[in-house]
This record gives structure tokens, sequence and C-alpha cells, in this order.
């Protein structure tokens, strides 16, 4: 899903990708010997992406200290951004991803400069290790950052709290692909989504870069919760646009979710609603060595039949109800605050304007 995700001043994409350019020149102190590596690992940052989670830790500082975020908290929030991509590089290992972010990911780039007599695991070898450079690049740039020391121990601790429960959600994931959807539990999907997407990925940037500006404990307790009901949103308005999306509007093929057989909360609330004859077939579609296009169309039939939809709709909407609610307890300035509700409206705007409604 592509958010607008609004900053109170233009300049801050630059000066965010100034901060990031700098912390990733390090990269060059390693040998010669290891360029394929750490020039693999730098792309994948370099390539861009949304940067939602260093703006939202930018837009977080701003909106406590209520003055434009400097270069200290800049280079910190590229520190956040550099951990994303440490994510990223074992994340395409483990999905056997050869592409992220419009260019080759980096075991498949490191492979393409390996000689043709290599080892066939050796790409994979050097990209899990240029993977934990990029994880140290990350811890330096944030420790060296230059922010007041007390605050950014904080702040850093948060961010990378939120890297050990984004892996811990991870691990979720990959051991719920062996099990049949029956047979895990909704509050296990539930868990999976609060430790990958609303602990790390809203949660922590925006309590780290309050912690920076020296919010109160109510404040960060409110940015807190706005972060985790919005990102626990965010996911399963993905969720719903994987099945129901435009695809000229999203970039994604629809039904992609069910293609790799992911065991998401839509389809599990689907399989819950379902009938007996119809579950067995959602299994064993789920299951299955391979996915057609009639399975696909079967599986998003279904989930609109038993309602699924509409409930994974209806919790979308009251879990933003809810992160709004939180937010108007924040104190923060207001440019920032509407921001933050301009990002939250977003999330519901997608399943409002961008859903395939049945014909």
């Amino acid at each position: 899903m592509v958010l607008a995700l609004v900053q109170p001043r233009p300049d801050v994409p630059d000066r965010l990708e100034r901060a990031l350019a700098g912390a990733l020149a390090t990269l060059d102190d390693a040998p010669a010997a290891l360029a394929p590596v750490t020039a693999a690992a730098r792309s994948v940052c370099e390539r861009g992406g949304k940067r939602i989670r260093p703006r939202l830790c930018l837009l977080a500082y701003e909106a406590v200290a209520r003055t434009p975020a400097t270069t200290a908290v800049h280079r910190f929030a590229a520190g956040v951004e550099i951990l994303h991509a440490f994510m990223l590089v074992h994340d395409d290992i483990v999905d056997d991803a050869r592409t992220r972010r419009g260019g080759p990911s980096v075991h498949a780039a490191i492979e393409g400069s390996l000689p043709a007599s290599a080892p066939a695991r050796l790409a994979t070898d050097l990209a899990l290790l240029g993977g934990d450079l990029l994880f140290a690049t990350a811890v330096q740039t944030m420790s060296r950052s230059g922010v007041p020391a007390a605050r950014g121990r904080r702040a850093m601790q948060r961010v990378l709290d939120s890297a050990t429960q984004a892996a811990q959600g991870e691990c979720l994931d990959v051991f719920h692909t062996v099990r049949g959807i029956g047979d895990i539990p909704s509050a296990d999907l539930a868990e999976a989504i609060r430790l990958k997407t609303a602990e790390y990925s809203f949660v922590a940037p925006l309590v780290a870069g309050a912690m920076l500006g020296g919010a109160t404990s109510p404040t960060l307790e409110a940015l807190g919760f706005f972060g985790g009901r919005l990102g626990f949103a965010f996911q399963l308005a993905d969720d719903l646009l994987d099945l129901f999306g435009d695809e000229a509007r999203t970039g994604k093929p629809v039904g992609g979710d069910v293609r790799q057989r992911k065991r998401t909360v839509l389809v599990r609330t689907a399989y819950e609603r379902a009938c007996d004859a119809d579950r067995e077939r959602l299994s064993s579609i789920l299951d299955g060595a391979s996915v057609t296009d009639e399975d696909v169309a079967w599986v998003t039939e279904l989930v609109d039949r038993t309602g699924a939809r509409a409930e994974v709709e209806d919790r979308v909407r009251r879990l933003v109800r809810a992160a709004m609610r939180a937010l108007s307890r924040a104190a923060i300035d207001p440019a920032a605050a509407q921001a933050l509700r301009s990002l939250a409206s977003d999330v519901v705007a997608s399943t409002a304007n961008l859903v395939r409604r049945p014909s």
C-alpha cells in the first residue's frame, strides 16, 4: 500500500537522503575485496523505498520538539532506515526473492558478481554477512548521530527492541507456512502482525522520534497506542488490497498472498465463517504445491461471500478510530498532528476507494 506520508516541511526527504548517504559511505572502509558485498548492500538502501520508518521518526521528533529536526536527528533517522535494509536483506533470503526496490536483491546481485565456479550457496552466505554489515552500520549511525546521549540511548534501545520483535514475528510467519490454516489460532496471526508491522514499522519509529524530542510519558503512551492501532489497520488493509485492489493503482498483482499461500487474518476469518466443504477446499489450496488463477478467484469469492471481507474492513475502521482518539491525547504540534491524522485517513481511504467491488 502506498501512503502519502505528509511532512510538515518539504526539505525533510533531501536532508534524510544526505544523512543516509553519509552513513552508508562508511561501508567504503571495508577491504576492497568485499566490494561486491558492500556495493550490493549499499544499493538496496540507495534505491529508495517509501522511507516510512525514518520519516515517522522525524515527524514525531518535530511534533514533540516543535522545531525542525536537527542534522543529528536526521542521522539517527538514517540509522533507522539502514536497520530496515538489514531486515530486508535477510527477508529476501528467507523468501528467495530475486528483486527488491526495482533492482536485484542483495543475494541475487552478489550471485551475479561471482565466477561460475563459485559454490552454490556462496552468494547467500555473503548476503547474510552483508546484512550483518548493514546492522552494524545502523547501530553505529544511531549511536554516533550526535543526539543528546541520554535521549539517544533510550531511542536506540526502543528501535533495537522493535527489530527483535520483527524477527520474532517473521519466525512466526515462517512456522505458519507449515501449519494448516485451521490449526493456527487467530491470536497467533494477530501477534505476528503486532510484532512485524505495528511495533516495528509504526510504534518504534514514532516513540523513538518522540523520545529524541523530549516527550512526556503520556505523550509517548499516546503515540505508541496510535502507532500500534494504525500499524495493525495498515496490515489488514494491505491484505484486503491484495485480494480486492485495483492492480493499476496498487502496482501489485491481485491475489499475491494467496499465490504465496500466506496465512492472513483475512483468509483465516473466511475459514472460520465457511462451511466444512469450503474449509476443505481452502485448506487444499493453501497446502498445495501451486495456486492457479481459478484458485485465486475462488478464494476471493469465498472471502466476500462469507462476510470476512466486510468484517475485516470494519475492523480497519475501528482500529483507525481508536488511533485517532489516542492521538488527541498527545501533546504535539498541530501541523504534525494533522500529518498523522492524514496518514491514518489514508489507511481507511485505501479500503474505500481502491477496493474492487464485486459485480
